[in-house]
């Protein structure tokens, strides 16, 4: 195998730089995950659809 072409395992298995990802954690009652777990499954809407909602949902909060 000479070929300079990398595998497509190679490709799916490169990690991803530190700087362009960030992680975020959240509680949330399991009626709000399982509906944005169907929003997923039936393609209505896409992972970051529901998180900007989600975003915008809590920032419109009040707080205390």
């Amino acid at each position: 195998m000479n070929s300079k072409k990398p595998r497509n395992r190679e490709n799916r298995t490169r990690s991803i730089p530190a700087e362009a990802t960030v992680t975020v954690h959240m509680l949330l009652p399991r009626s709000a995950y399982e509906e944005m777990r169907q929003l997923l499954s039936e393609r209505r809407l896409s992972k970051a659809d529901i998180l900007m909602a989600g975003i915008a949902a809590c920032s419109n909060q009040k707080v205390g």
